[in-house]
């Protein structure tokens, strides 16, 4: 197995949740230990599919969530090649609106999930992330259009002085 494939591919046990009191069990229990209450074999097929959905959601909005850093360097590198006048800023953008994938394809595939208070939470927070990059992607934009402006302004002043 190919690192890349370890590294996307984390197993995930297989649990579910008892129909009766709601506790998490592993798959292939026929009773819940908790409350006594039997489990069908339908009852656990479906019930396994759907934590296993759920788990995938969080871990990956968990991973989307951990770029937040990365969002921060790239908005102080706007800033630093915008001061120092670094000819840069292109990929900086180009990296942010990549960013901007992430939350939007985790929305479509998982925000129209259920109630389920983890994906709740998870839902508002690639909302926020989703914003976070996109106001950086416009910030930077701005930067972009000042910087190309800047030079613009600083070539036609010393094509003016030339004789």
């Amino acid at each position: 197995m190919q690192p890349k494939e370890i590294f996307l591919s984390q197993p995930i046990t297989a649990t579910i949740k008892c129909p009766s009191c709601g506790e998490t069990l592993l798959y292939g229990v026929t009773q819940c230990r908790f409350c006594g209450n039997a489990i069908s074999e339908s009852y656990a097929k479906e019930s396994v599919v759907s934590e296993a959905v759920l788990t995938h959601a969080v871990k990956s909005a968990n991973i989307i969530r951990s770029l937040r850093a990365l969002l921060y360097f790239l908005l102080a590198m706007t800033v630093f090649a915008c001061l120092w006048d670094r000819p840069y800023l292109q990929v900086l953008v180009i990296l942010s609106f990549l960013n901007l994938i992430a939350p939007v394809r985790w929305l479509r595939k998982y925000g129209g999930l259920g109630a389920n208070s983890e994906i709740i939470k998870a839902r508002k927070e690639m909302k926020i992330e989703f914003g976070l990059w996109l106001a950086v992607s416009i910030f930077q934009a701005i930067a972009i259009l000042i910087w190309l402006l800047r030079n613009r302004a600083i070539q036609q002043a010393l094509g003016a002085d030339s004789p």
